[in-house]
């Protein structure tokens, strides 16, 4: 697409933001040409565009401030076609090569896009976590403390009847240490006359009974 430099001063944002093209050709306009070069390749659509500026003289003062202001050739058109078509070429290479740039920032983009959601995703799963650790432990001294403190035997154990955890009270009405009831049953610690029967405490909960009661005796 051709412009005037007119129009090109005023809507070269708008353009640059709908399509950035990937070669921009200028004519030297003197200090306007200068002043739409530097806009051009301020741009945030513009640092990847190959710039050239074209003159019809044979030299000019202005071409050291085009390369300065972002241009990246000057070329003559008083120069043989050869060369022009040299340098068309290896501009062509160029703006290929900006194209596959452009790809594999776009591709490094999304996965840093991806890396940050994963590693919002893993603090979130570690403070939960910590909090679950937190909360674990406090319910375990919550535990402990009623362990030590319960004004009667405690015994603990799972669905086959292995024990698990009990409190000094629970030693005392059984008359034992507390090596005699490391990997045990429950009913090798001490035997009642429900063991192994309908009317086991356990067998009774894992029925669905929440709570069943039974007089300790001698032993528990």
């Amino acid at each position: 697409m051709i412009f005037p430099l007119s129009t090109a001063m005023t809507e070269y944002g708008a353009f640059l933001k709908r399509k950035p093209p990937s070669l921009v050709v200028l004519g030297n306009r003197g200090m306007k040409g200068i002043d739409l070069c530097h806009k051009i390749r301020k741009h945030t659509a513009g640092r990847d565009i190959t710039i050239l500026l074209v003159s019809t003289f044979e030299q000019t003062e202005d071409e050291e401030d085009f390369l300065n202001a972002g241009a990246d050739n000057f070329l003559h058109l008083s120069e043989r076609s050869t060369p022009l078509r040299g340098w068309i070429a290896a501009a062509d290479r160029h703006v290929n090569a900006l194209v596959d740039l452009k790809q594999y920032r776009n591709k490094i983009k999304a996965y840093q896009s991806e890396l940050d959601f994963m590693n919002i995703q893993l603090e979130e799963t570690l403070t939960n976590a910590n909090q679950l650790a937190v909360e674990a432990e406090l319910v375990y001294l919550e535990l402990d403390q009623i362990f030590k403190t319960a004004a009667g035997g405690i015994l603990v154990i799972d669905k086959k009847s292995n024990v698990l955890r009990y409190n000094e009270d629970f030693l005392y009405i059984l008359q034992m240490v507390k090596h005699e009831m490391k990997g045990k049953k429950c009913y090798e610690a001490s035997t009642t006359g429900l063991c192994h029967s309908p009317d086991c405490p356990l067998t009774q909960i894992l029925r669905w009974r929440r709570i069943c009661g039974h007089h300790a005796g001698n032993a528990w």
